[in-house]
């Protein structure tokens, strides 16, 4: 997987993103690091599907565990429609999972993303896991997805489907 260094450039990375809305300071500081080129175009993906889209934590530097802590996950947060969206895009990790059709997903799997989920119950996640320590595959490699409550909520955990 080719990665690209991510600074606090206003250099234009894709249609709608530039390289500095890559660079995580809410987790950890200002640090630059390299991010799975898949990230990138995931992030164009979910804002091409979803609309205006705010890109919310990349590294994090003071994580003890996870892909954050490598720069190898993204969380995105779409800005209109915010919870529905969110909702939403756990539906169509579990409509994937059960049928192989959801074009978002797939697009996704093509792109090169292997995990998915909702963050912190307000937020869209994606990893690249290089094909490690994940619980399910299919043709494109692994994921995973959230689980709902009855009433439409997230559960808050990652939970793997199958």
């Amino acid at each position: 997987m080719t990665k690209k260094r991510i600074t606090n450039s206003n250099e234009q990375l894709t249609t709608n993103f530039k390289i500095s809305e890559f660079w995580s300071v809410k987790y950890g500081g200002h640090v630059d690091f390299d991010i799975p080129q898949c990230l990138i175009d995931a992030a164009q993906i979910i804002r091409d599907f979803y609309g205006s889209t705010l890109i919310t934590s990349t590294i994090r530097l003071k994580d003890k565990f996870g892909y954050h802590k490598s720069g190898n996950a993204i969380d995105l947060l779409p800005l209109k429609n915010t919870l529905t969206n969110i909702k939403n895009f756990g539906d169509e990790c579990i409509k994937y999972q059960k049928t192989k059709d959801s074009d978002l997903i797939i697009k996704l799997r093509k792109a090169g993303v292997e995990g998915f989920g909702i963050e912190g119950n307000n937020c869209i996640h994606l990893d690249f896991r290089n094909g490690k320590n994940c619980a399910s595959k299919d043709k494109y490699g692994s994921y995973i997805v959230f689980e709902w409550h009855e009433d439409g909520t997230p559960t808050g955990k990652s939970t793997v489907i199958y």
